[in-house]
């Protein structure tokens, strides 16, 4: 860990720091000797503190685990930078017997010139991976445009699959949730950004064009695999679907063209990753063969009718029923009622 070229630091029981790499010197413009026997804490925003102690002092509590914690630091220059850290608790190991911090910058595209009074969104965090969640991605993503002009930004999502697993107890859930988010995070080059979005998938703001994003999102479900848990390990697959950042997009388009990508990632199969413009493509073709299929439906028994009761919340009983039309698609399998209607409405 002292020779990693990574920013590493390392804390006592008291988070007072014991060893600082010359990566955090880099990251953060302090001299990494002149930093040893401070506490942490100091350079943390004081509205950071508390929430970091916490989260350190649970981390503490489960020893060899990997954890990803996020808060604002500040740097040598008086500006708050947003720094992620990747922490392991190695209390336990007699060559370390210390707290291990892999730290990174992901505020590089927030314009932050002092405090800025938007990074406080930035440290809205998902409570079990540590990440930034959808708040902070939608906060992010705005900020990303705004400099689209300029530069290449690209979206990742990426869904774990095999999560839902009878075995997995809540406690070993957030063990692999946690592991997981270790994982992804060293498999991104320097300037990407992880959070936690919609549903529980990953969100990766890819600092460059879609074949850059393409390859991040294909490392990340690389990164994905057999996870240990107690009594075994637990097999998990990954895809991914990536878009480019457009300028003149806005915030809520770019997401949803990033899910139709990964919709179209899931429906490949295990370690698929889709464009979005391939994934446009192939849904054209979908509701192409829909509107085709449709004709013969009936005729080869795939509708069917399903039965809604329709409740007096009052009264406390069924008032009524809806009667809901189904399509078991051979190849599609059940197609949503608004897919099974790929024409405009007629009058009638």
């Amino acid at each position: 860990m002292k020779s990693s070229v990574d920013p590493v630091v390392i804390l006592d029981g008291r988070f007072r720091i014991t060893f600082a790499s010359q990566g955090i010197a880099d990251l953060l413009g302090f001299d990494a000797a002149a930093v040893v026997g401070l506490p942490l804490l100091a350079a943390v925003h004081p509205d950071d503190r508390s929430a970091l102690s916490g989260a350190l002092d649970a981390d503490r509590a489960r020893p060899g685990e990997l954890a990803v914690r996020t808060a604002r630091v500040r740097h040598a220059d008086g500006r708050w930078r947003l720094i992620q850290a990747t922490v392991r608790d190695l209390r336990a190991d007699p060559d370390v017997g210390a707290l291990v911090l892999y730290c990174r910058d992901v505020s590089s595209r927030v314009p932050a010139a002092g405090i800025d009074p938007d990074l406080s969104e930035f440290t809205l965090t998902d409570p079990v991976t540590g990440l930034p969640n959808r708040a902070a991605v939608v906060r992010s993503l705005g900020a990303v445009q705004r400099e689209a002009h300029h530069r290449s930004f690209s979206l990742a999502l990426v869904r774990i699959s095999g999560l839902a697993s009878e075995v997995l107890t809540p406690d070993t859930e957030t063990a692999v949730l946690r592991a997981l988010t270790a994982r992804l995070t060293r498999a991104l080059r320097g300037e990407d950004w992880l959070a936690r979005g919609k549903d529980g998938d990953f969100v990766v703001l890819v600092d460059g064009s879609i074949a850059d994003a393409e390859t991040v999102g294909a490392r990340l479900v690389d990164a994905v695999g057999p996870v240990p848990i107690p009594g075994g390990s637990l097999r998990l697959s990954a895809v991914a679907g990536v878009t480019a950042l457009l300028p003149d997009l806005d915030t809520g388009e770019a997401l949803r063209r990033g899910e139709l990508a990964l919709r179209s990632a899931a429906t490949a199969g295990p370690g698929a990753v889709h464009r979005y413009d391939d994934a446009l493509r192939v849904e054209k073709d979908r509701r192409a063969t829909l509107r085709a299929d449709l004709d013969g439906a009936l005729d080869r028994g795939e509708l069917r009718l399903v039965f809604q009761p329709v409740v007096d919340v009052v009264m406390h009983r069924t008032v009524s029923v809806e009667a809901l039309l189904r399509w078991q698609h051979p190849t599609f399998g059940e197609v949503s009622p608004p897919s099974s209607c790929p024409w405009p409405r007629s009058p009638r």
